[in-house]
């Protein structure tokens, strides 16, 4: 009972760990949302500095109105992450963002304005939660390519065939791939045919028939047939590895607008800062200098690029558009011309039958029965079909089910890879290829 209790806590100690961001968005938004709640009722009075009553800005206040106390209390939630990262930054010589986030929350709890104190932590978490979100996204892509990879591959050494793992794989190597395996190396085929999927390194969604002869890319999936390949490239050198590195990096890659508000930040922050105690030292007024330090706080500048890439993603995603990640959303928006490849991309990428063509036999001739003679062709070329996992015979068997066609009674099937099938019938041989 004991470890069941230490797992189930070090499970939510992680999970907690995971969505910091997002619990730390979620407790402030519902802190000030309480506050305005409050506040439109008349429970809390209307105190627009959200100050107790005859409580004087210069003093730090300790708000007993419900709108000021709630307020503070998001404020102090969404301020201490912030805080620290600014304080991170800052023992490493960097001006950022979060140094200004935090001193002008201060400053606007000093003055009293625990509103905007709360508003402006606020909306810099959210846009740090809605950026990891978007970086989630893309990572979460990146391991899907991941789990693509093959893990093992079958080596003929010898007189043996050995089960290895896929980098153990020697360059001249002989390797066997059976039909639904994962092709483990870049190579040539030695011996057999086979429809192979590339989907995922072309984006090809017809398979594409190799034989001896052909080369082959690690990551392609064999449909039906036997292949013998030996291996020219191994490992981290195969195009599937490479691809996953250059994703991987890219993926890392801040949008271009995201870096230019990076560098912004560097001298805006000191140059505000400095403004604010330039004020201060003309003035001698330092509810005048934190109010200057409030309204320079660029809260709709942090959060305005998150909130777009994730809105791009997120309307993209839901019209069947997969964008991997903002920087190349950017980039969309500065093209002039895009060529398609229209079959998968503008096209589903599933063949089906559209025509038949049947040739009348002797006396043949009216409509009727040249439709019956159709009809006839589906149901012979769906029989020899029955046995074959090839797309184009799903296809021939789907136009027979939406038809209402039966398969002629079939049997001794047999499939060719790279030409088609034949069965037998009480009337002879069907040929389908």
């Amino acid at each position: 009972m004991a470890q069941e209790n230490a797992r189930i806590h070090a499970r939510i100690r992680n999970w907690i760990a995971r969505h910091v961001g997002l619990l730390t968005v979620l407790v402030s938004g519902l802190l000030i949302a309480a506050a305005w709640i409050l506040r439109a009722t008349g429970v809390s009075p209307a105190d627009p500095h959200g100050l107790a009553h005859g409580i004087k800005p210069g003093v730090w206040p300790a708000p007993a109105s419900p709108f000021g106390l709630l307020m503070t209390a998001a404020a102090v939630v969404a301020g201490v992450p912030v805080a620290k990262e600014a304080i991170g930054r800052l023992l490493a010589r960097q001006f950022s963002i979060p140094l200004l986030v935090t001193i002008a929350a201060i400053g606007a709890l000093w003055i009293g304005e625990v509103w905007e104190a709360a508003a402006v932590t606020f909306l810099y978490m959210l846009g740090g939660y809605l950026e990891s979100l978007t970086l989630a996204r893309t990572r979460a892509a990146l391991r899907t390519l991941i789990d693509l990879s093959p893990r093992t591959a079958r080596v003929k050494r010898g007189d043996d065939l050995v089960v290895v793992a896929a980098a153990d794989v020697q360059p001249g190597e002989t390797v066997v791939v059976l039909p639904g395996d994962r092709v483990p190396v870049d190579g040539i085929v030695l011996e057999g045919r086979s429809p192979l999927d590339t989907s995922p390194l072309t984006g090809e969604p017809l398979p594409v028939e190799v034989g001896p002869g052909d080369s082959v890319l690690g990551g392609s999936v064999s449909q039906g047939g036997f292949l013998e390949i030996r291996a020219d490239k191994v490992g981290a050198d195969t195009t599937f590895s490479r691809m996953l590195f250059l994703v991987a990096e890219a993926q890392e890659q801040k949008p271009k607008v995201q870096r230019a508000l990076d560098r912004f930040a560097a001298w805006y922050t000191p140059l505000i800062i400095g403004l604010a105690g330039m004020l201060f030292a003309v003035t001698r007024d330092v509810h005048l200098a934190l109010t200057f330090l409030v309204i320079g706080c660029p809260g709709a500048l942090v959060v305005a690029s998150p909130v777009a890439v994730v809105a791009g993603l997120g309307n993209a995603a839901r019209k069947g558009i997969l964008i991997k990640g903002g920087e190349r959303l950017e980039r969309i928006g500065k093209v002039d011309v895009m060529a398609f490849d229209k079959t998968g991309t503008l096209t589903l990428g599933r063949p089906r039958v559209t025509w038949v063509e049947a040739f009348a036999q002797p006396g043949e001739s009216s409509e009727l029965e040249s439709q019956e003679a159709q009809r006839r062709v589906i149901s012979l070329a769906a029989a020899a079909e029955l046995r074959s996992e090839h797309h184009l015979a799903k296809a021939i068997l789907e136009y027979a089910k939406e038809n209402d066609i039966s398969p002629v009674h079939a049997r001794d099937w047999s499939l060719h890879p790279g030409l088609g099938a034949t069965a037998e019938t009480e009337g002879g041989t069907i040929l389908v290829g």
